[in-house]
């Protein structure tokens, strides 16, 4: 099969299909084989040609000896050199293939053409993000309550200007920071990880009261756990985050804390806000709990960040899940409750404000209820930390059956929030302070208690990419606070999460046996 690709003349051989031994798809109207669960195209060119794709391509070219599931990238500098060499006898290229990283190729949303034509390749993203920056704040209930709608378009004509010059990733980053731009956690860029390749780096982290701390690598970079990131590519983390936090949707710095878990370890964002610039060699510089530092070269996982999961990983707590707090366990259903009879407690564990396949979150309020009533319960504790939202109506039974148990008994309830209470659960979290005189502890919550939500999607025209608008005001309390704050405030530290120690749950329980 033969097809032009940015001007030159490239061949995909059935010998080349045979020997990889993958399953292939052909792209409609395209001449490439693809493989069936990757981004990555497989080329068969005549080396004669082989310096006019290299030095053409704006795509990230790869080149490889051996099988690809075993390659050995040749490196950057041969690959530089080969830019500008008229002859590749002495590099045997698997054979004679390049595999090409989807940047220009990838993308099945973009027509062909926008694919093998660098000036159709514009014209679609313009033409997307035209379409955002009109259809955007006509959609949205009120897209400029902190942006003007001048900064909204300098910013959209800003990235116009660049596109010629970026990768379909580096685009697509930067149409999430215009997006951004407007201040509402609830509108923002659906990110498509694996149709987009964005990949992870193996440090999988979290920002502490003490630092940003890898809780989660892979198997093979185990001694990585634990460690603290100072720096990436020589940027201190906190202007890593910084950088980022221009191109995440969020409404406070709780809610941007959380969605870094993602971010920080995104190998195509934090080469698009300029952090790294060689996305296989990052270096990462870290600290141990002795003060001992050491910077380590990492790549990005060979999987889009939605696939991470199926690799074999370790996290941090190491405990067993059965030795672990009740407060850290999971469960299979997301909404549960247990007793904790030793400090005459109901632990009740709310994380999705949706019903369940299997029961709706009627049903388990009034599960919940009849246990508390058969009980000589005197603290219930309603966890919401790992809840973002869903319907908050759902949860008015519980939250009356509460407020009524509260006043017949004069038992206290407690109500754990924190980074990644969001949406719905913000609002559930207002009502049972407001109505069932719940006292708060944890950290603020990720999503304000006034803002903008009851989200809607509509697709750019080419690049197929979903955005996501609020088109209704919530207001929940007269004053305009950045997140719901709690009553007691309590962050947790790397040690607490290292070794399984809820801090928040004890002070829950602490502070109800002190008042007894």
């Amino acid at each position: 099969v033969e097809q032009r690709v940015l001007g030159v003349q490239v061949k995909v051989s059935k010998r080349a299909r045979r020997y990889t031994r993958f399953t292939h798809h052909i792209l409609k109207h395209s001449g490439f084989w693809r493989h069936a669960t990757t981004t990555h195209w497989v080329l068969k060119v005549p080396e004669c040609i082989l310096p006019r794709v290299l030095a053409r391509s704006r795509a990230d070219v790869r080149l490889c000896t051996g099988h690809p599931h075993r390659a050995t990238p040749i490196p950057k500098k041969q690959v530089d050199t080969m830019k500008h060499a008229h002859a590749l006898g002495r590099f045997q290229v698997f054979p004679a293939a390049i595999t090409v990283q989807s940047a220009c190729f990838g993308q099945a949303a973009l027509s062909p053409s926008a694919a093998l034509n660098d000036q159709g390749r514009v014209s679609h993203w313009h033409e997307d993000i035209n379409s955002l920056v009109r259809e955007l704040p006509k959609r949205h209930k009120n897209a400029f309550f902190q942006t003007s709608q001048e900064q909204f378009e300098q910013s959209a004509a800003g990235l116009k200007a660049r596109v010629p010059e970026l990768t379909d990733a580096q685009i697509v980053i930067g149409i999430s920071g215009v997006v951004a731009l407007l201040g509402d956690g609830h509108t923002m860029v659906a990110l498509d990880y694996a149709r987009w390749n964005l990949r992870p780096y193996p440090v999988f982290s979290r920002v502490c009261s003490d630092g940003v701390f890898i809780l989660q690598t892979t198997a093979d970079r185990a001694d990585l756990l634990g460690l603290q990131i100072m720096a990436i590519d020589d940027v201190p983390v906190d202007q890593v985050i910084d950088r980022l936090s221009k191109v995440i949707s969020h409404d406070n710095e709780w809610a941007l804390k959380n969605a870094l878990v993602n971010w920080l370890c995104l190998a195509e964002a934090l080469n698009a806000v300029g952090v790294v610039s060689d996305m296989d060699h990052a270096r990462f510089r870290l600290r141990d709990a002795q003060g001992a530092e050491r910077v380590v070269e990492l790549a990005p996982l060979p999987v889009p960040l939605s696939k991470a999961g199926t690799l074999s990983m370790k996290s941090l707590p190491a405990t067993a899940p059965d030795q672990l707090p009740l407060s850290i366990q999971r469960r299979p259903a997301p909404n549960w409750f247990e007793a904790i009879p030793d400090s005459r407690a109901m632990y009740i564990r709310y994380d999705r404000c949706a019903d369940d396949k299997n029961r709706s979150v009627k049903d388990f309020s009034e599960e919940a209820l009849a246990a508390l009533q058969a009980s000589e319960i005197q603290t219930v504790v309603v966890d919401l930390r790992r809840n973002g939202g869903g319907n908050s109506a759902l949860l008015r039974p519980l939250i009356q059956g509460l407020a009524k148990w509260r006043t017949e008994t004069n038992e206290s309830i407690a109500v754990l929030i924190g980074r990644n209470t969001f949406s719905s659960a913000v609002m559930n979290a207002v009502e049972l302070r407001r109505d069932a005189g719940a006292v708060l502890y944890g950290e603020p919550t990720g999503g304000k208690p006034n803002h903008y939500g009851e989200t809607k999607t509509f697709e750019l025209p080419n690049s197929k990419i979903a955005i996501q608008y609020s088109t209704k005001f919530f207001k929940m309390q007269d004053e305009d606070t950045p997140g719901v704050m709690p009553d007691v405030r309590i962050d947790l530290t790397s040690a607490d999460i290292i070794n399984a120690h809820d801090t928040i749950m004890d002070a829950a329980l602490s502070h109800h046996a002190a008042s007894q």
